[in-house]
């Protein structure tokens, strides 16, 4: 049986931990933090027309901090924390585990967010990120709600560049255990080679439906009902252009088709003629990307991984990108007052 530690206890550590678990393959340990009372006392009630409904689950495991789960070694450690380093940078928050595995993997949305981690680590440890495509929500610190698309990718950033599969290197084994082990607890877990481009396409969606959103406070379904439909898809598609000249520029083959996919699939999901179909309460007409809900919750949005580790790549570059900049800039002085607000919680514990 093999041992992952999971660091954060949201929706998506909660999922996949299930997930995990569910495979028989691995013991989890839980590093919950604001939700460890109650998954200690009475697990979470996940509710999931693909993985079925179980009452109070529990993993393997529950603790309360990084440093009592430090305690032994793990084969896999898997942080699933949202990305805010103005707050806590990723190596802060796993502290002690940093030398407890030979595997980390960071299902945190964002671009650029292993490089701390992998600059951190010696070369003989694997570091993984994940594309996570699911929507799940967490609610009243109990249930976990999973709907929509779930599709989870997996590759490794290399230590040394250029290394393929050709060259004998733990970081692809170790990669397709854990895909292999996901899959055998149900979830559709992709191992691709090429992790720098799956990142870049999926932040595709963020850096344009989840910034529009947030700087208008619209939910993804108003953004896309008749009426604003023609300036939401200018303006969304003006951000993702902007962010495929980058990426491109750094070498990347993001194809023109993963900016179309990103509307479609915006679309398929969440237009207001597929919320007129949906059971409520919980209609896709509801739905709001998790940085428009942080902001109104007054708590810290992820700008850093999704906006600004590109215009950083831009910038290197030398790619100009005025509608990427324009929305950091806007986005930066919403965040100014909610890290206040985080740094003051954090300096007072």
């Amino acid at each position: 049986m093999l041992e992952v530690c999971v660091v954060g206890f949201g929706a998506l550590g909660a999922l996949y931990s299930f997930l995990i678990e569910k495979s028989k393959k691995a013991a989890v340990t839980a590093v919950c933090r604001s939700n460890y009372g109650t998954v200690k006392s009475r697990g979470i009630d996940i509710r999931s027309e693909a993985y079925g409904d179980h009452d109070a689950w529990k993993p393997s495991r529950v603790v309360s901090s990084t440093l009592e789960a430090a305690d032994r070694k793990y084969d896999c450690v898997i942080c699933a924390t949202k990305y805010i380093p103005d707050v806590l940078p990723t190596t802060t928050i796993l502290g002690p585990l940093l030398t407890g595995s030979l595997t980390f993997v960071l299902i945190q949305n964002g671009i650029g967010i292993h490089e701390e981690l992998r600059s951190m680590v010696p070369d003989a440890v694997t570091v993984i990120s994940a594309c996570a495509w699911v929507d799940a929500t967490i609610l009243d610190e109990g249930r976990v709600l999973r709907h929509g698309r779930d599709r989870l990718i997996l590759g490794a950033h290399m230590a040394k560049a250029n290394l393929t599969e050709d060259v004998v290197s733990p970081d692809f084994q170790r990669t397709k255990n854990l895909v292999a082990i996901l899959q055998e607890g149900g979830c559709d877990a992709v191992y691709t080679e090429n992790i720098a481009e799956a990142k870049w396409q999926k932040n595709l969606w963020n850096i344009s439906y989840s910034v529009y959103c947030t700087l208008s406070r619209a939910s993804v379904a108003t953004a896309l009902t008749k009426k604003w439909e023609a300036i939401t898809t200018r303006t969304t598609f003006g951000f993702m252009e902007e962010a495929v000249v980058i990426a491109r520029a750094i070498g990347l083959d993001i194809p023109d088709s993963a900016i179309q996919y990103a509307k479609e699939s915006s679309f398929k999901e969440y237009a207001e003629s597929v919320a007129e179909r949906a059971d409520p309460p919980f209609t896709p007409v509801h739905f709001k990307p998790s940085m428009l809900v942080d902001l109104e919750a007054g708590r810290p949005m992820e700008i850093e991984g999704i906006l600004g580790g590109v215009l950083k790549e831009g910038r290197k570059a030398g790619v100009v990108s005025p509608r990427l900049e324009t929305a950091y800039a806007l986005l930066l002085l919403l965040q100014e007052p909610l890290l206040e607000k985080a740094r003051r919680k954090h300096s007072s514990l």
